[in-house]
């Protein structure tokens, strides 16, 4: 692989056709970011990269990020999700999935600098106080391992 000095950097592009608003917003914030150290950012559809796009230092065809999103992003996600639903239970599985949105509050506030809210660190509260309260439940449920003796009358 290339090694990549920041100063050789002058332009980024963000492409993507499906969910254009995340994309923009990211294109905006790094456009914000950006600026002092001189670094153009475009936002385009997958389908008109610019031809002087790069990645990770080599030139390649729209479709090499394409699938390696693909792949890590759907095929290996939904695989492991799956695997994950199965060993937890539908119903836990359920309360666990919306810890999705705890670690995306998470990560805006690390690496976007975006201070969650009080409302928010209350929201996130009552999801882990959920969650917490579905696997007691689950735990309540589960039958003994012992075997029950029967004795002849």
């Amino acid at each position: 692989m290339a090694n990549i000095k920041g100063s050789d950097i002058q332009k980024v592009v963000v492409a993507c056709d499906a969910g254009m608003g995340s994309s923009v917003m990211l294109a905006s914030q790094l456009r914000r970011q950006l600026k002092k150290h001189r670094v153009t950012v475009e936002h385009t559809p997958v389908n008109s990269i610019p031809a002087d796009a790069d990645f990770a230092g080599h030139h390649t065809s729209w479709l090499v990020p394409i699938v390696g999103l693909s792949l890590i992003a759907a095929v290996i996600a939904y695989s492991t999700g799956i695997g994950a639903a199965r060993r937890l239970g539908a119903r836990l599985a359920a309360f666990v999935g919306l810890a999705e949105v705890l670690f995306a509050v998470l990560f805006a506030w690390a690496f976007l600098h975006q201070t969650p809210t009080g409302l928010q660190l209350i929201g996130g509260a009552l999801v882990l106080a959920g969650i917490a309260l579905v696997r007691a439940d689950d735990r309540a449920d589960a039958p003994d391992d012992a075997p029950e003796l029967v004795t002849a009358a």
